[in-house]
């Protein structure tokens, strides 16, 4: 399921470290390794499927699928050179007032669907009967959907600027699909309706 799966798992300092480096250094600080290796963390034993697929693409995907895919350098520019701080500030700036609503609400859309996710799945453990719920659970589990969930329930320090601060994540990850699109407009984008990628409450943002 995981190709490359190695036996040293990365550390909470490792995520600050790399998160640091990304901020201040944007893609030109990261490799593709890097990444796959911090993607285990986001699975229950440290096995996730789309990591062996971040790190080197292969097995997971046919050779000519590979061919054509854009190399790790190109993947990496999206996140653009330098302070990722400032290329924050800049597409919030120019970004028309109705995205900011519409990242905004996003953000409290997936805050709910964590919140109701957690709450149907421990109901389904108190009844003994796995359903629904806990197959989403399993499935999200498996992905970026993981992170996606721990980032969206609810802490008692949220509030606005917290909200405003994942609304702007959200907008930056919105334009590097945009761009990707551009640059790819023959590429198979329902990927992003998997929910292994994404839960239901982000695609709609992600798809426009």
């Amino acid at each position: 399921m995981d190709p490359g799966q190695s036996g040293d798992p990365a550390t909470a300092g490792d995520w600050a470290y790399t998160a640091v480096l990304a901020m201040l250094g944007g893609g030109a600080s990261l490799n593709m390794a890097t990444i796959g290796w911090l993607t285990r963390t986001m699975a229950p034993g440290g096995v996730a499927p789309i990591a062996g697929q971040v790190e080197y693409r292969w097995p997971a995907s046919p050779a000519e699928e590979r061919d054509s895919a854009p190399d790790d350098d190109e993947v990496l520019a999206l996140l653009g050179d330098g302070d990722l701080r400032d290329h924050a500030r800049d597409l919030i700036a120019a970004a028309p007032a109705a995205e900011l609503l519409d990242a905004y609400q996003t953000t409290e859309a997936m805050t709910a669907w964590a919140d109701g996710a957690c709450s149907a799945v421990e109901l389904e453990i108190a009844k003994g009967k796995p359903g629904d719920a806990v197959r989403e659970w399993v499935t999200a589990s498996l992905g970026t959907a993981r992170l996606i969930m721990a980032i969206a329930l609810p802490r008692e320090d949220a509030g606005p600027a917290s909200t405003a601060a994942t609304a702007v994540v959200l907008i930056m990850i919105r334009t590097m699909i945009r761009t990707v699109r551009d640059g790819l407009p023959s590429g198979n984008f329902d990927v992003l309706k998997n929910p292994m990628i994404a839960p239901t409450c982000l695609t709609d943002f992600l798809s426009r």
